[in-house]
């Protein structure tokens, strides 16, 4: 795509050009804009020669701000690096150009600001001249004024040409003014002329600038909150994102952005964020605390502080980073629970991995007056609603996740009423209908605890 910018009489101009053989409609906007991050392949300036002097002509960088209707030879005093951005010979009538890729690299990389080029050819005689952006041909031409075209590509978009030129009769775009040691306080702007070299003694060179607007590209910031089994402080395999994680993300100088949650695998993304420093909060969730910090890899490792807040990070034009994570764990004491299903299926017999908290019982172990084993018993259906089974199986698991480190003294009561019922009653005796409920109710409040509506939590 090739866009053409420039104003006539203070209306902006849309321009169609033919570039490799199709049509490319040119969008109106007040000014060329280069999107931040994009990677320059060519800058090559064009300017049209009318009088040679045969001299290589030099174009340096511009250290500082001018102005077209007001720059002089004293006030502009000598603000250019006097290493070459570019060159070209002025060995005849017509077009020459110059190679400024590595400055409008660094332009769009906001390594200087772009204050234009300064146009010497040393102390060498006899002056060359140039037409400049104030020059019209016959019949309104502006086709011999100074341009620049840069070929460049945007972050995630294709290759794109943009042709910097004056289009119209007040100055836009592009500025350019002689500057004459001879004349040292003299304006000389709106001359359609430029110049380059030494007349009677006295350097006669020019500015001209092309201006274009630097592009934010939108940023993003995001990653994961994840429960930290072993409390490393490292994202190990198999570790869960929790869900439903509040994220809050601010300034580094306090001020509030934005807030989410963690989705059910424990991302979280802020996105369309104005390049600049972050710091993002994570608010614990309930029966966690927080993991340690900073201890390897960056995109594996827990960010956050003992507040839950992270450093500040720094992002660019488009940049996105997602390496802050948050780990949590739940102390010994807090644990999550597990349900029957868990840890029928978690033994020494399989078929899911093999959880240890059987080894500090025993599936083989006989399960009070039942004749049978922990295990067994965990594995019997309860027929017929049957209040011995129905207690048991609530019972082994509240007990087991005790084993495993969750906090039981919400349940402690009920724990010690199944053991008294288990221990007195067998899965073939006929109960009272009051024992019986005694049964039932309490096998209810321990499979509450299990599922994780009282007490710790459960396991997600």
């Amino acid at each position: 795509m090739l866009r053409v910018w420039g104003i006539t009489r203070g209306i902006l101009l849309l321009a169609l050009l033919v570039i490799s053989s199709h049509l490319a409609t040119v969008p109106v906007a007040a000014a060329a804009e280069i999107p931040q991050g994009s990677v320059v392949h060519s800058a090559t300036m064009s300017i049209y020669v009318t009088t040679p002097s045969g001299q290589l002509v030099s174009l340096h960088r511009v250290t500082a701000p001018w102005e077209e209707s007001t720059v002089t030879w004293n006030s502009f005093a000598g603000s250019y690096d006097p290493s070459t951005a570019g060159s070209f010979l002025a060995d005849g009538v017509g077009w020459r150009t110059a190679d400024l890729t590595a400055l409008a690299q660094a332009w769009v990389n906001g390594e200087y600001p772009n204050y234009g080029v300064y146009m010497e050819q040393g102390q060498t005689s006899p002056v060359s001249l140039y037409l400049s952006s104030e020059f019209v041909g016959n019949g309104g031409s502006i086709e011999l004024r100074p341009s620049l075209m840069i070929v460049y590509t945007a972050p995630g978009s294709s290759q794109t040409s943009l042709l910097i030129k004056r289009l119209g009769a007040e100055p836009a775009d592009v500025f350019d003014a002689i500057i004459s040691e001879a004349g040292a306080n003299n304006n000389l702007g709106d001359n359609p002329d430029l110049s380059a070299g030494v007349l009677n003694g006295k350097q006669k060179n020019s500015l001209i600038r092309f201006d274009f607007r630097l592009i934010q590209q939108p940023a993003a910031l995001g990653d994961r909150a994840w429960e930290d089994g072993n409390a490393n402080g490292v994202q190990d395999a198999g570790e869960p994102g929790l869900a439903g994680v509040v994220v809050e993300l601010y300034t580094c100088d306090g001020s509030f952005v934005a807030s989410t949650t963690t989705d059910a695998n424990g991302y979280y993304l802020f996105s369309g964020l104005a390049p600049g420093s972050y710091s993002v909060r994570f608010l614990t969730p309930g029966g966690y605390v927080i993991t340690a910090a900073n201890v390897g890899d960056d995109a594996f490792d827990s960010d956050i502080d003992g507040n839950g807040v992270t450093a500040c990070t720094e992002l660019s034009s488009g940049e996105t980073d997602l390496t802050i994570d948050a780990g949590f764990y739940r102390p010994m004491g807090q644990m999550c629970t597990l349900t029957p299903g868990y840890w029928k299926t978690h033994s020494s017999y399989g078929p899911a991995p093999y959880d240890d908290t059987w080894a500090m019982v025993g599936e083989g172990t006989i399960f009070f007056l039942s004749g049978q084993s922990w295990y067994q018993v965990l594995w019997t259906s309860p027929a017929g609603g049957n209040a011995y089974y129905i207690l048991a199986h609530a019972y082994i698991a509240a007990y087991l996740n005790g084993l495993n480190g969750a906090d039981t003294s919400v349940v402690a009561g009920e724990l010690s009423t199944a053991q008294s019922l288990l221990s007195a009653y067998g899965p073939s005796d006929r109960l009272s209908p009051s024992v019986r409920q005694q049964f039932i109710s309490t096998a209810e409040t321990l499979d509450q605890y299990n599922n994780g509506y009282i007490g710790p939590g459960h396991c997600e």
